[in-house]
């Protein structure tokens, strides 16, 4: 079965899983303990400066430990308001930011609890958008860490990541490409707001096929 992590407007490779697996079962890790500097609470984004990392802030509770099911969003800040920002500023000249962003929008500035509910609404909404059709299910206990080439939630993170022949990053159209040099495997959401509909081509072209 394919595991996978939460994650938020999570990378383009988290999404070629999701394409792989259509139709199928895909399960989401619940029980886990939180981990920093990972997609689970981190997006990167392409402006005209170039790459830029968007963090959330969470709360970390003191006492037992909290499950990834469990954590709850940071008070403090307006972190809501500065990521609309910089997720507008990035992408307001993009070709089809405008026929999905008020969607997307209306989406972020709900009043979230956990981070949790928060990533999976947003990627449920994505892959509405692109007409991916998921099935997402919520692990029932922790799992172990395994060899399982379906296992990607401690695989697919922004450091350190590991090599994954089952994925290629595929080219497309990004307006600061020219200036900075194409980013790969940016969030789903630069693939989204600059190739609409053919998001779902890409993804196509982002599966390796096993070696016969």
């Amino acid at each position: 079965m394919t595991l996978l992590s939460t994650a938020y407007f999570p990378p383009i490779q988290y999404f070629s899983k999701l394409y792989a697996a259509s139709g199928g079962p895909v399960y989401l890790e619940a029980y886990e303990s939180f981990v920093k500097q990972t997609y689970r609470s981190r997006c990167l984004i392409v402006e005209a400066r170039g790459a830029q990392m968007l963090s959330i802030p969470v709360e970390h509770g003191t006492g037992r430990k909290q499950t990834i099911r469990e954590l709850r969003l940071s008070s403090h800040g307006s972190w809501q308001r500065s990521h609309i920002q910089a997720i507008r500023t990035a992408y307001g000249p993009s070709p089809f930011f405008e026929y999905y962003w008020d969607d997307i929008e209306a989406e972020l500035k709900r009043q979230w609890v956990h981070l949790w509910d928060l990533n999976l609404s947003m990627i449920e909404l994505i892959a509405s958008m692109i007409d991916l059709d998921i099935c997402l299910r919520e692990t029932s206990d922790y799992i172990a860490p395994t060899d399982s080439p379906d296992d990607w939630r401690y695989r697919i993170r922004p450091k350190h990541t590991e090599a994954d022949p089952t994925f290629v990053a595929p080219p497309y159209y990004q307006p600061f490409a020219l200036r900075h040099g194409f980013v790969p495997n940016a969030s789903i959401l630069d693939l989204l707001f600059n190739m609409g509909p053919e998001a779902l081509i890409a993804l196509h072209k982002s599966i390796v096929p096993p070696k016969q």
